[in-house]
């Protein structure tokens, strides 16, 4: 009897593009033989990823394909180009090869000749093929018209090819024929088998592989398929896979593509340059070869770089750098400012001179010496090797570039206009490293500020007609690398929106009858919207440097800030003094300033988040009450609900609608009309697509769209549906569903019709909850410290815009606006900024710690039914201004604390010393653990499986009332078992402050377990989360 296998494709949320790339699903024998059948469904995702159910289950219009006995693993073959306008599935007509035949072709597919082998035993899904055993590759083949032979197969085992007389036939050999290089008569059922797959015939196939999609539904027309058979040792690794041809392209197909590039030598005449690779969790990068040696001015080569990635809807990205040892800028951290009267940047050069003897001070990019001690300088590997040994350095490492993590807002935090103000908030300044600032907005009028605060050390550059004011009340720009784009402005003034948009979110002035193009109207402010705002612009078009970070930080902790605003993160974990935002942070503290950040947008794939320190506050977004949507009315009168901002008017006009497939551009290729179903630019016919609405099956660059001259377009969306995005036509995005129905709509119409309506605002009865795109923990630096430490609103935010800038960002956008709507963990920092500098203005004297404290305890509670990563998604819960300023208890810390913390971190007496600037001393009285630190939140984690117990030792101070009992409040699912010792905390005095500790034990299995302890004394509720997991990263 045969096997019955699903053959089904788990969503694989991103797209991926790249050369030689194919799609595969893996079969392996357990020893069966005959003939079964196999529901084979489109190709929705990972195809390494499979179930083994004998259903359909969670696959969409699977067509029976009958399949023959028969085992081999991923072959090698490659997509053809003429596979232009379906499903991914076979055909319900099915027919088999037998061993001698050849199959007839379509006249234009040619016969090819035969002589592949082929062995026998029956499928069954699996991920991985033992070496006993062998696998099935399915092979998508071309459009090409083919029947079956009417001879019966011999008594060796046949091959299923499924066929199909729909799409255009192409010109190119037809299925291959196959033959049985084994013994005469019944196949053994552990036989190892080979099929030559390069054999098996395409049609040409395109440089660049089309692009795959997230997901396809069972409304094309079906593809033709072939199957082959190989057997080989199954690779321990990705990179062993990478090395054998027939397991090649399926890896790739999981893994992604590989990029050919070169590059011409325009340095040294006779240069080296050795490959640095920089990839975060989830991305895998490799490059061949890894070195590059060059012997002339002039000189190309080339190279190809491996890209893979498992991600979500979100952008995973990291870098490649080619470093010659001469052209890379270094960090050089020395810790704090050194005592006594010392020439800091006397001190620079001579540690330059002393590694490069001539050119020093050339060489120097910057030299910190106002907050703490350091240097930026151009430096070799040798030499930045030579500079981590000497005397007085804490660290050396590569300057990078970082990137930025991209109304209602306030008042769905009950943080309304007539709150209750301190009278000090006007001498609260707010530093935001950015993209700089557009200080015409109404937003940073300063009518009716007086002074400028007498602390105020900063300067104002004043460059291209930019000026500050009351409210602006210092703008400082970054730029050692020389590299911007035209577009940039040479001075503080914002080209790109986005820092203009953070620091209205956090301080910006009231502003009534805001909005974008008539969407989301209403008084535009930020939290403290009476603060001053100090401008450091380190980001540009094209990122945001290392250097440049960390000279901002010195100079707005040396300029007097209260609060630092940061929505900047690395694409990967790194070292806490490796790390210029985590150093930065770290005198900051000490200068008694919180910094804010940005957890990231790496979300939902866990351990992604970034901006890690214990000494800053780490940021999640989530949504609020309200959602924009963009309506699509079709000429039946059917409405379909969109999720777009879409800012343009159509007036109910409808349009001629058209399916982009129906519409390529033929001179691309025999793959036009692949790519025209994902309106790719320049795929698409202008002729038959200018002044009409295209349906796209996908969801990508309208840039497609708009240069065929369309009226508008309809995308169809895969992933996540949380949060939208402007574009510089009419456009709406509809999930899998409602495009299905559209589809036939196209396809069932002779003179089908639409029109997009303007965005509208309904409300959204689930927030908040954390966004998709949001960054998760756990923490992959420290486990044990729980981060993101809470969330805020994050996602559809309006809020000061460049008018600079388009709307969308996209080529060809000229609409300008001065409010803009837009998403990222970039808009959640600047609302936790606002809300801590609320905080601040209420309680002056209180620490960086007391503030975040304050917020963590204080946030409202979050569930894990609308967010299925619990604490790791919003860690204390959501932002809750309003409370934190009398949050009762307060978890405080300070320097020392930090100092213990590191000092059981690993770090070096002499480093701790450097860092702190005192003679700090690490030693088993000293010496904190992670669990000791006194933070607002609890995490332990352990291997799977296995039960885990630790002790928490804890502080919190009275900021309440003078005289309190608090009681602890212990709230812990099965499998956690929380202690409290002592469970009553009695306070005489605000200012006094009481220890306990707190015992967890828990059984660990492969998810999170949470729960918490609330001190109540009636009137606050000072609730921490308590969080156990299973290590992912052990």
């Amino acid at each position: 009897m045969g096997h019955l296998a699903d053959w089904c494709f788990k969503r694989f949320d991103q797209s991926f593009v790249g050369d030689s790339a194919s799609l595969y699903k893996t079969v392996s024998t357990d020893g069966g033989s005959g003939s079964g059948s196999a529901n084979v469904c489109s190709l929705d995702s990972n195809p390494l990823n499979a179930s083994t159910s004998s259903s359909a289950s969670g696959c969409v219009h699977c067509a029976n394909a009958s399949v023959a006995s028969g085992s081999g693993s991923p072959g090698n073959g490659q997509w053809p180009s003429c596979m232009s306008d379906g499903l991914y599935t076979f055909d319900s007509s099915v027919t088999s090869l037998s061993s001698s035949s050849v199959l007839p072709s379509s006249p234009s597919c040619p016969p090819v000749p035969s002589g592949s082998p082929v062995g026998s035993a029956g499928p069954v899904i699996d991920e991985g093929v033992p070496e006993s055993s062998s696998s099935v590759a399915v092979l998508p083949q071309p459009e090409c018209v083919a029947e079956a032979p009417s001879a019966e197969p011999t008594s060796f085992p046949s091959v299923p090819v499924a066929s199909s007389s729909d799409g255009p036939a192409c010109e190119s050999p037809g299925l291959v024929d196959v033959q049985v290089d084994l013994a005469p008569g019944p196949a053994p059922l552990s036989s190892s088998v080979v099929v030559d797959v390069s054999a098996v015939p395409a049609c040409s196939v395109p440089s660049s592989h089309p692009m795959l999609t997230r997901s396809k539904l069972g409304i094309f027309k079906p593809k033709s398929y072939t199957a082959a058979l190989v057997a080989e040792k199954v690779p321990d690794t990705i990179d062993q896979a990478l090395q054998v041809p027939a397991r090649k392209d399926a890896v790739m197909a999981e893994y992604n593509l590989v990029f050919h590039r070169t590059v011409t030598n325009v340095g040294s005449a006779v240069s080296t340059y050795k490959v640095i690779v920089k990839a975060p969790p989830g991305l895998v990068i490799q490059v061949q070869p890894s070195v590059l040696s060059f012997k002339s001015l002039g000189q190309k080569l080339s190279f190809a770089v491996t890209v893979g990635a498992e991600v979500g809807n979100s952008m995973i990205s990291g870098a490649l750098i080619w470093d010659d040892g001469v052209h890379q800028v270094y960090i050089v951290y020395m810790g704090d400012l050194p005592k006594g009267d010392v020439s800091i940047s006397d001190l620079h050069i001579g540690m330059l001179q002393d590694v490069v003897p001539s050119a020093a001070s050339d060489l120097l990019v910057y030299s910190y010496r106002r907050s703490f001690n350091g240097f930026a300088a151009k430096l070799t590997a040798d030499e930045a090797n030579k500079m981590k040994g000497k005397e007085g350095v804490v660290s050396v490492f590569l300057s990078q570039k970082k990137q930025l993590h991209t109304s209602r807002s306030w008042e769905f935090m009950g943080y309304n206009k007539k709150m209750k103000r301190s009278v000090i908030e006007s001498d609260i300044i707010v530093g935001m490293l950015d993209t700089g600032i557009w200080p015409e907005s109404e937003s940073f009028n300063d009518t009716g500020f007086g002074p400028i605060p007498y602390r105020w050390k900063g300067t104002c550059q004043n460059l291209a007609n930019f000026t500050c004011n009351k409210k602006i009340i210092g703008a400082r720009y970054y730029l050692t690398d020389g590299e911007n784009g035209p577009e940039d402005f040479i001075s503080p003034r914002d080209a790109e929106g986005h820092g203009t948009h953070t620091s209205s979110i956090a301080a910006g002035g009231l502003v009534s009858h805001a909005n974008l193009y008539g969407i989301a109207r209403g008084t535009a402010r930020g939290g403290v919207p009476s603060a001053r705002i100090a401008v450091y612009k380190i980001c540009w078009s094209e990122g945001c440097s290392d250097q440049d970070i960390l000279a901002a930080f010195d100079d707005a902790i040396a300029d007097g800030v209260d609060i630092i605003s940061l929505s900047v993160g690395s694409v990967i974990p790194m070292d806490y003094f490796e790390d210029p935002i985590a150093i930065g942070a770290f005198h900051a503290m000490k200068n008694g300033i919180l910094t804010s950040n940005s957890a990231g947008n790496g979300g939902p794939a866990l351990a992604s988040v970034t901006n890690l320190s214990p000494w800053s506050l780490s940021v999640a977004a989530s949504t609020i009450d309200r959602k924009f949507v963009a309506k699509v009315q079709l000429g039946n009168g059917q409405i379909y609900e969109g999720a777009t901002i879409n800012i343009f008017d159509l007036e109910g006009k409808m349009y001629p609608f058209i399916y982009g497939g129906e519409a390529p551009n033929a001179t691309i290729g025999p793959s036009a009309s692949y790519y025209s179903r994902f309106c790719f630019p320049g795929s698409l016919n202008s002729t038959l697509v200018k002044g009409k609405i295209v349906f796209c099956e996908y969801f990508t660059d309208p840039e497609g769209v708009m240069q065929a001259g369309a009226a508008g377009a309809v995308f169809q969306e895969t992933g996540y549906k949380d949060y939208q995005f402007s574009y510089p036509l009419p456009l709406s995005t509809v999930n899998m569903n409602d495009g299905r129905m559209i589809l036939n709509y196209l396809n069932t119409t002779e003179n089908p019709t639409a029109t997009i309506f303007r965005t509208t605002q309904d409300n959204n009865q689930f927030a908040p909850f954390v966004v998709s795109f949001s960054s998760r923990g756990p923490n992959p630096i420290t486990a044990d410290i729980l981060k993101p430490d809470l969330t805020a609103p994050g996602v559809d935010i309006l809020a000061a815009w460049s008018e600079a800038a388009s709307v969308s960002d996209s080529e060809g956008d000229t609409h300008t606006t001065k409010y803009n709507i837009i998403s990222g963990t970039s808009m959640s920092c600047p609302h936790a900024t606002g809300a801590a500098a609320y905080v601040k203005s209420f309680h002056p004297t209180w620490s960086p710690a007391a503030i975040r404290s304050a917020l963590m305890t204080t946030a409202m509670p979050m569930t894990s039914n609308n967010n299925i990563d619990a604490e790791f998604a919003y860690g204390a819960g959501h932002i809750n201004p309003l409370q934190a300023i009398d949050p009762g208890l307060v978890y405080d810390a300070g320097e020392i604390d930090y100092v213990k913390f590191l000092c059981g971190q690993g770090y070096t007496v002499t480093n701790i010393q450097l860092i702190s600037g005192n003679s700090s001393s690490c030693s088993d009285d000293t010496n904190g653990t992670v669990w000791d630190l006194n933070y607002p939140s609890f995490a332990l984690s352990s291997t799977p499986g296995k039960s885990v117990t630790r002790v928490f030792h804890r502080t919190v101070t009275n900021v309440g009332r003078g005289v309190s009992t608090y009681i602890a409040v212990i709230n812990a699912p099965p499998g956690l078992i929380i202690q409290v010792q002592p469970s009553v905390l009695s306070f005489e005095h605000v200012g006094q402050t009481q220890s306990f500790v707190v015992t967890v034990a828990a059984e660990l299995g492969n998810s999170i377990i949470s729960g918490s302890l609330i001190w109540d004394d009636g009137d606050h509720k000072v609730k921490s989360p308590i969080v156990a997991y299973a290590s992912i990263l052990q």
